[in-house]
């Protein structure tokens, strides 16, 4: 699996959001839209449909990943859709008083998660 297969669902994510957006604005307008609507709820849908489809195909291509924490980089990445800097932020180990102890910087997350998709080829 590849890079663009991973990134499938975040794509899907942010169509459907856009959809939705769109969904509301045309509901805002009185009259004329209800063919519009109807079929761009049709499409949310269809669309909804196909991402929990790729949520499940992606947990079962992640779980076969060994390493835990790279298991998670993949999870907040592409099925959570978290940036890179929260998912650094995720990895980050803090004190009592909320002052950081450990944790990795963006770039080694990226590289963290590029070693794993290198693996995944």
């Amino acid at each position: 699996m590849n890079e663009n297969e991973l990134n499938q669902l975040r794509t899907l994510s942010k169509e459907i959001k856009r959809q939705q957006e769109y969904l509301v604005e045309l509901q805002c307008h009185p009259g004329g839209y209800e063919g519009e609507i109807a079929e761009l709820k049709r499409e949310i849908r269809k669309n909804l449909v196909r991402c929990f489809a790729e949520k499940c195909r992606l947990e079962r291509v992640i779980s076969t990943v060994d390493d835990s924490q790279a298991r998670l980089i993949m999870r907040l990445r592409h099925v959570s859709c978290y940036s890179w800097d929260e998912i650094a932020a995720e990895l980050a180990v803090f004190d009592d008083e909320g002052n950081l102890l450990d944790g990795p910087s963006r770039a080694t997350v990226r590289r963290r998660y590029r070693e794993c998709v290198r693996k995944l080829v």
